[in-house]
């Protein structure tokens, strides 16, 4: 069977949070996203890898995926950072709502499809990746984007 090597930083940096604070500082905001990031990257180890050639297992991983990076993200808009920080941090959700929305897509889509659309997707993804891990690194929450 054929395995995509799927980086499974792109689940995990889909996935961040914190306890709601308000106006949290650099320090602060970036050692709660750390700490619910490594959290995440474990459940996305455990996912595992897509089999590609099994086109219902693979929609399933990417909804598990999707499922991950939702709640993730459901965490990370808890955090409230301080105002210096906003800008910063609302890219950092941006980035992860996309991704998750391709999770979703991926989901939807079979690597088999003869149009491209998961390869464009799975492109998509890669790009997402990169914007994660900017976002992330700006914030110096790199364990949210590794």
């Amino acid at each position: 069977m054929r395995k995509a090597s799927w980086p499974l930083a792109v689940v995990a940096a889909i996935v961040v949070g914190g306890c709601g604070d308000d106006g949290l500082d650099k320090a602060d905001l970036a050692d709660r996203a750390n700490t619910i990031c490594l959290k995440y990257a474990k459940r996305a180890q455990d996912l595992g890898q897509p089999d590609l050639a099994d086109p219902d297992a693979t929609r399933t991983y990417f909804a598990d995926a999707q499922d991950l990076a939702q709640r993730q993200l459901d965490e990370l808009e808890t955090l409230t950072p301080d105002e210096a920080l906003e800008a910063d941090y609302t890219r950092l959700i941006d980035t992860n709502t996309r991704a998750a929305e391709v999770f979703g897509s991926l989901s939807q889509t079979s690597p088999t499809d003869e149009q491209g659309a998961f390869a464009g997707l799975v492109t998509d993804l890669q790009t997402l990746q990169t914007e994660v891990n900017e976002a992330a690194v700006g914030l110096d929450a790199r364990e949210c984007g590794n």
